[in-house]
């Protein structure tokens, strides 16, 4: 048994040594194996990135005001999940919330054009169409690229039977975004109720060909034939 033990005594000490070596030779470190370790760049404790435009383009409002919550409370410097909650909850019907929400973004965010056109839509929502041309005036100041707050201005002139001022809007906002079906939809509106059938024509179909699911384009292009006697 003596000398059983002097042989594990041995065994234990080389073991020891061979280890000592390893260490001092950078073999092994004390560090755990480096399938446990964390990759690369990547946070478990951090939410994964949603694509919150993706959401809002394909007019998933629920999982876009789930999704831009959880952003906006993982980052509170970050306007733009704050941007899209609000658009999620306008889009929702949730315009009191909403504007409650906008203006408290706004007095965080004051320079934030996005935060600002959206506190501009939801006013147009509500019927309140100075307030929401204020917001969409100062939105495009911010950012004169902004298309979206000159369809806003449009959507408030029109809705204060201001034709000429509208169309002025929107064919500005076209020359941003040649492509924009909402602007055409508007614009070819306008020229109905002015009575500019071919004009009117012109732009609300080629707005069904950029978003055939707008019902309300169909609607003005029929008023549009029905006055030209079509």
């Amino acid at each position: 048994m003596m000398r059983m033990y002097a042989m594990r005594k041995t065994t234990g000490a080389f073991i020891i040594a061979l280890v000592a070596l390893l260490f001092a030779l950078g073999l092994i470190t004390g560090q755990g194996p480096t399938w446990a370790e964390e990759p690369e760049g990547q946070n478990i404790n951090q939410p994964a990135e949603i694509d919150l435009a993706a959401l809002a383009g394909e007019s998933r409002w629920m999982e876009l005001l789930a999704a831009a919550s959880d952003a906006a409370s993982h980052n509170v410097s970050d306007p733009v999940p704050v941007a899209f909650r609000l658009r999620a909850m306008r889009m929702l019907g949730e315009t009191d919330a909403a504007l409650k929400q906008a203006d408290e973004a706004v007095t965080r965010f004051p320079d934030n054009a996005r935060i600002i056109l959206e506190r501009a839509w939801i006013q147009a929502f509500n019927g309140r169409w100075p307030l929401a041309l204020f917001d969409a005036r100062r939105a495009q100041e911010i950012d004169p690229k902004l298309a979206e707050a000159l369809i806003v201005q449009g959507i408030a002139y029109r809705e204060l039977h201001d034709w000429n001022s509208a169309i002025s809007l929107y064919t500005k906002a076209l020359s941003l975004n040649p492509d924009d079906a909402v602007a055409l939809l508007n614009r070819g509106r306008a020229f109905v109720e002015k009575g500019m059938w071919d004009e009117a024509r012109s732009d609300l179909d080629r707005s069904i060909i950029l978003s055939l699911n707008q019902a309300e384009t169909f609607y003005h292009r029929g008023r549009a034939n029905a006055g030209s006697g079509r």
